[in-house]
């Protein structure tokens, strides 16, 4: 922005400042003035000519280039970063060259001498001596290596800050030039984007994670970019002679193939910010640039241009250029802003809704399964009440012992009625108190078939009192006499048990020499005898089964115990994880309202701030008219007609500088 230098801003930067300080905090970084003297900073990936493109502007000469270069690789090899800290270069005043670093000045008076002070540099900087709040090296070039044009004004000298790769193949390097990045790129007047023309995704995949730079499309005015090699490849030759020295035609390819790897504001595609530029040894000795002159002169107007550019950051108005992209960035932020918060929203949306699907899922197995604690309980209490009173095993026992009585009654009438020898008992004895003997009447079944068939007649009247029923308690009865022992299974070993428990009386009944008996009281005691025995078989025959039917229930009771026990865990376990799920969803609910809230709060700052800009114009009004109001003021109210005279004319100087600012930033 040229402008007569008599002229007086002050009000504009005033109005500036009060603009700025009313927008969000990140685009006031984007707006921030350079602070001191300004300069430029050259940023971009290693070994795409950064260097190079410096020295080219510096106007050295061919030989004073080829010279300059192999000093400045510090004895690194082509293909190295040459660059080992953030760089100014400089014209020297003699012949020597000179570093300043740190405090320190360092002079040489050869190439060797220089290269060997680089190379040093480099050596502290990779062994960490080299702190990433350091400021930048200045290096003075010997005046020799310059073009010398007899008769030509001196050009206006340019501040270039050369950065270090930023791929740059040492951790401690890579750290020290996010750092540095950090300290200069947001003070910078311009900061100049390079890159080779065949990775034009550097633009926007190369600048992730510096902030400082990554917006630069927000704010397009505080910088440039420039591709190397922009013509020499192959790819590109086949236009060359189309286009030849047409650079709108150039610059609009150009941004039109960078557009593919990232949006592009219209502010940001404006031609003039780009730079298509071939320069270095490949370039002077290539057939192209014979073959296609106009392109040659083509890349030296680019050069010029670039160079006047550059020239101009010094203009303390420039910065002011940079308010006209304030909405843009402001706008741009809020959509990036708006954009996360949006997903955000949207991602814990559906994590509310899959959780609380969870939980429904959750709640509805807790239902089953406290259901089946409840219905285990029933199974159980079931079981249990088989023993009880009136239930089926207590009732079988009250029949059994009637039925014993009446047993044991039958067979002493039975042996009262027969009056038997004793071959007679003992045949008897061994036949009748064993195994039933079909031909014989009902009434003298034996003891052990009789009890056999009480029990097992038992068990298939209980489970038919419960198969016909449908409910719970039915079911797990009528399982639970389905797995009971028969009483074949019970009382396998009953016959030797009745056997011998029988051998005392048979054994007596062995000793008679004589058939019949003497006495009826002798007959008496055998009979007497005969159904102690009778009687003793009988109670332990029944309580092999009272036992056998006490561990089949107490069995049978602890497995639906142990599932009950299971279930009940299950319960214990799904209601923890229900209490977590259910802690999770309180928390994505109140992260779900945050984000609203914040949602909320950033569209009404982004309404605020477009108000705020859309009247941007009203800023720099307020302030001219302040200033010109305090003028005439003065005008009138100074001590003599020298002061009143001064005044006037500093009144006609700010309506001067308003013209320039409505001219360069409002175009009226």
């Amino acid at each position: 922005m040229s402008h007569d230098a008599s002229l007086s801003f002050d009000w504009a930067h005033r109005a500036y400042d009060a603009y700025c300080a009313g927008l969000p905090l990140e685009v006031r970084e984007q707006l921030r003035k350079p602070a001191g003297e300004a300069f430029v900073v050259l940023y971009g990936p290693t070994q795409v000519g950064k260097t190079t493109l410096i020295l080219t502007m510096l106007q050295l000469s061919e030989d004073g280039h080829a010279r300059v270069g192999k000093t400045l690789r510090g004895k690194r090899s082509k293909g190295e970063s040459s660059t080992a800290v953030a760089t100014q270069y400089r014209r020297s005043k003699d012949e020597k060259w000179s570093l300043s670093w740190q405090g320190r000045h360092i002079t040489a008076s050869s190439d060797e001498g220089m290269a060997n002070e680089l190379e040093q540099l480099r050596r502290s900087m990779m062994e960490g001596m080299i702190e990433a709040s350091d400021d930048y090296c200045t290096i003075n070039i010997p005046l020799s290596y310059f073009k010398q044009r007899e008769g030509e004004k001196l050009q206006k000298v340019i501040r270039i800050l050369d950065l270090p790769g930023i791929e740059a193949d040492n951790a401690q390097e890579k750290e020290y030039v996010r750092a540095i990045s950090r300290k200069f790129v947001p003070i910078a007047t311009l900061t100049l984007l390079v890159s080779k023309a065949d990775d034009l995704g550097f633009f926007f995949k190369g600048l992730e994670g510096v902030p400082e730079i990554q917006h630069w499309t927000h704010i397009p005015s505080r910088f440039r970019v420039v591709t190397t090699y922009s013509f020499t490849p192959e790819t590109v030759r086949k236009t060359v002679k189309k286009k030849q020295g047409n650079i709108k035609a150039y610059q609009q390819e150009l941004i039109a193939q960078i557009g593919t790897f990232g949006a592009l504001p219209e502010r940001a595609k404006k031609e003039d910010l780009y730079y298509p530029l071939e320069f270095g040894t490949s370039w002077q000795e290539s057939n192209l640039r014979k073959d296609t002159p106009a392109l040659d002169e083509m890349i030296q107007q680019e050069f010029k241009r670039l160079y006047d550019d550059i020239a101009q950051a010094d203009d303390p108005l420039n910065y002011l250029l940079s308010v006209l992209d304030s909405q843009g960035c402001a706008e741009a932020f809020y959509e990036e802003r708006s954009k996360v918060l949006n997903d955000e929203i949207n991602t814990v949306r559906k994590k509310v809704e899959s959780s609380r699907k969870i939980i429904a899922s959750f709640n509805e197995r807790l239902k089953e399964v406290k259901s089946q604690v409840k219905l285990y309980e029933e199974k159980l209490g079931a079981v249990q009440s088989l023993s009880k009173k009136d239930g089926l095993i207590s009732l079988f026992w009250v029949d059994y012992k009637k039925r014993q009585e009446l047993d044991q009654k039958a067979m002493f009438d039975l042996l009262q009625k027969k009056q038997w020898s004793v071959s007679d008992l003992k045949k008897f004895t061994t036949l009748h108190t064993i195994e039933k003997r079909e031909e014989k009447p009902e009434d003298e079944k034996a003891l052990l078939p009789w009890m056999i068939f009480q029990y097992n007649s038992w068990l298939y009247e209980s489970r038919e009192i419960f198969e016909s029923g449908n409910s719970i308690i039915d079911k797990t009865c009528a399982h639970f006499f389905d797995v009971l022992p028969s009483a074949e299974d019970l009382l396998h070993d009953g016959r030797l048990f009745i056997l011998n428990n029988f051998q005392d009386f048979m054994n007596k009944l062995d000793e008679y020499w004589i058939n019949s008996y003497w006495s009826d009281e002798s007959y008496q005691q055998d009979c007497r005898m005969f159904m102690s025995a009778y009687r003793n078989s009988a109670a332990k025959l029944k309580e092999i089964i009272r036992q056998a039917l006490d561990v089949e229930q107490k069995r049978f009771e602890e497995k639906i115990r142990k599932r009950k026990d299971h279930t009940e865990s299950d319960v214990r376990i799904l209601g923890i994880q229900n209490s977590k799920r259910e802690l999770e969803l309180a928390l994505l609910q109140q992260q779900f309202e945050e984000s609203l809230a914040q949602k909320k709060q950033i569209d009404a700052e982004w309404v605020e701030t477009k108000e705020k800009t859309d009247n941007m114009h009203s800023f720099f009004l307020n302030e001219y008219f302040k200033a010109v109001s305090s003028a005439y003021e003065t005008v009138y109210t100074a001590e003599g007609a020298g002061m009143s005279l001064l005044s006037l004319c500093y009144a006609q100087n700010l309506k001067y500088s308003r013209s320039v600012i409505e001219e360069k930033l409002f175009h009226q």
